[in-house]
């Protein structure tokens, strides 16, 4: 009785083992990335100079690969798809600053920031700012 006590006790441990390992080499899910932050803001340092600014964090110590969205909008709070302005790069420590101009013919100009998932973080998206021409 004591012996096939002890050797399901081993083989439980055996298979407990076993999958805990398996379950370390797997690739990582996307419950497992973890989850980055974009901040967002319009500045004017001059007369008809724009910029939009932020940081991205957790920053890599490394550039982080981000593209500048814009929303087009006649009237405050449309829903106009979003399109791509540029592609830009963030400094090592994840902060970024580029310059932006009003569009033409439209009296609103949303931007947004946006990066890629990669295997270590999920992808994500900061919150809008907008520009209004008077």
């Amino acid at each position: 009785m004591r012996t096939l006590t002890r050797l399901l006790a081993a083989l439980t441990g055996v298979v407990l083992t076993l999958g805990l390992l398996g379950a370390a080499t797997l690739p990582a899910n996307a419950a497992d990335k973890t989850k980055r932050e974009i901040s967002i803001s319009i500045k004017q340092p001059k007369p008809r100079k724009v910029i939009i600014q932020g940081g991205v964090k957790p920053s890599t110590g490394s550039p982080i690969n981000a593209i500048l969205q814009r929303r087009l909008c006649h009237q405050k709070g449309c829903k106009a798809k979003w399109s791509k302005l540029r592609s830009f790069k963030t400094n090592s420590k994840g902060r970024y600053t580029q310059r932006i101009y009003p569009a033409k013919g439209y009296k609103w100009t949303y931007f947004r920031v946006h990066t890629a998932p990669t295997k270590k973080y999920k992808g994500a998206t900061s919150g809008a700012a907008y520009i209004q021409r008077l």
